[in-house]
């Protein structure tokens, strides 16, 4: 028995997970298409179908002989297999686990491949098969044959494990751009973690998710952009907006595309490529996809473009034809937000997803994930939950708050978890507040605007004298983010 073949079959007996969830998916040339190999494979499994306890050498034999004295096999056959199952138990050294784990999901998924690109070879003409075989092969890479994924780690003792991860903390979390947002999350979200924007309807929460796509973006991050409700066209100008701070008459000159600035443009886009990231973008009706399909658009964008998504968003789930559906509004988009958390992991990106608010969020003085259908699963399914608070008030002035229901990964000590942001919806930006110059990154007159606002809303109630708005109709001056772009465009 040649060393992998028998390390595939002891891991079977050692393990009842790999025996149930991995030996029965190997096709017969892991096996090397030997068929005493195949058929031990078929009595382990067979075994740990009924049984938690592991199956001892004496088990497994007896197992093994009831199988041959109904094939009636002769002495020497059977002693073949004796062996072969006696070999399995054999003493060995234990700190060579995790080589031979590495080694046993290399072979196993070599041959996994192997089989679906034979299957494929032979259905050229079957469009619907050919379409399945990326999903297949992506089910693969992603396959935990070892289950090396979960095993016990020893926080205390285990030195070099805990160097790695405490190390790749930081790495795998990606800046939002948004400094009090980093600051209160641990500076992000990190590659497998799910974070969502809920608010009422047409108060703001494609543009924030516009905002965090463009921000990723400039930082160098690919983005995977899926819309289900905003049209094409508008939201590639929102995108071309929000990355250029301009208006959309910068863009458009009355009713047609200004050409020349827009040559100019993707001159400076090319130029800076390398330095940009990428941004994806699919758009599609309601209920007409599945997240099945997003799955395929990360692997797509893998495979076909050679483009890693390291930021997927979904603008907005609930809008996802959703084939496991009960009719439980709530209980449904729960699970919903589970599966996006899933495939959030399964591709190790940072994902955000938004969220409507229901019609008791109106009346709330703040708003919060409680006026969310489904509130509980989708909050338990979430890394950090944001609610979009904006008063007509704040509306006009330029202002939007974000109240922080969930943080998972909080900052040290006391924070408030209501954080403030300047708008310019003509601009199609959401900033931080500015700094005043020489306050050393301690106060903010933007702030100290957004605050009075506020004051002077609660203070007049449903008052609606003159004064009211004096200071809520002062527009707030947007800093350019794009300077080198606009400068080489020659834009405002």
């Amino acid at each position: 028995m040649k060393p992998i073949i028998k390390e595939i079959l002891r891991k079977g007996v050692e393990s009842p997970s790999f025996a149930k969830e991995i030996l029965p998916l190997l096709p017969k040339s892991t096996l090397e298409e030997n068929h005493m190999y195949v058929e031990i494979s078929q009595v382990i499994q067979h075994f740990y179908k009924s049984n938690s306890s592991l199956a001892t050498e004496s088990t497994l034999l007896s197992l093994v002989e009831q199988k041959l004295d109904r094939q009636r096999a002769d002495a020497e056959k059977q002693q073949k297999y004796y062996e072969a199952v006696s070999s399995l138990y054999e003493i060995r050294d234990m700190s060579d686990d995790s080589v031979i784990d590495e080694s046993i999901e290399a072979h196993i998924k070599k041959h996994l491949r192997l089989d679906i690109l034979k299957k494929s070879a032979m259905r050229l003409d079957d469009e619907e098969f050919q379409k399945k075989v990326i999903d297949d092969l992506r089910d693969v890479e992603a396959l935990d044959v070892t289950g090396g994924q979960n095993e016990i780690f020893n926080v205390l003792y285990d030195e070099m494990e805990k160097r790695a991860l405490l190390s790749a903390i930081q790495s795998n979390t990606i800046s939002t751009g948004f400094r009090d947002l980093d600051r209160l999350n641990g500076g992000g979200l990190a590659k497998g973690e799910l974070g969502l924007i809920a608010a009422l309807s047409g108060s703001g929460k494609t543009l924030f998710m516009t905002n965090l796509a463009t921000m990723y973006v400039k930082k160098g991050y690919n983005v995977l952009y899926v819309a289900l409700e905003e049209k094409k066209d508008r939201m590639t100008l929102r995108f071309e907006q929000s990355m250029l701070s301009q208006t959309r008459g910068d863009i458009i000159d009355g009713d047609n595309l200004d050409e020349d600035k827009f040559k100019k443009r993707q001159a400076i886009y090319t130029k800076l490529k390398g330095k940009l990231g990428n941004l994806l973008f699919s758009r599609y009706s309601p209920q007409t996809i599945t997240l099945a399909k997003i799955e395929q658009l990360l692997s797509d964008a893998m495979l076909r473009l050679g483009i890693p998504v390291d930021v997927l968003i979904i603008d907005y789930p609930e809008l996802l034809r959703n084939p496991n559906a009960t009719g439980n509004e709530s209980d449904d988009g729960g699970k919903l937000f589970e599966e996006v958390r899933r495939v959030a992991q399964d591709f190790n990106v940072v994902t955000w997803a938004a969220s409507q608010l229901n019609r008791s969020a109106y009346n709330a003085i703040i708003r919060t994930s409680e006026h969310m259908e489904g509130s509980v699963r989708k909050k338990n399914a979430c890394e950090l939950v944001l609610v979009v608070n904006q008063i007509p008030e704040e509306y006009k002035a330029g202002f939007l708050r974000l109240y922080a229901d969930k943080v998972r990964n909080p900052p040290e000590g006391v924070y408030d978890k209501m954080l403030g942001f300047v708008v310019d919806g003509t601009r199609q930006l959401i900033r931080d507040y500015k700094f005043d110059e020489g306050s050393g990154n301690q106060s903010s007159e933007e702030e100290r605007a957004h605050k009075a606002v506020l004051a002077e809303a609660e203070n007049d109630d449903l008052s609606f004298g003159k004064d009211r708005h004096k200071k809520s109709q002062t527009k707030i001056a947007m800093p350019n983010l794009s300077d080198e772009i606009n400068k080489a465009v020659g834009g405002k």
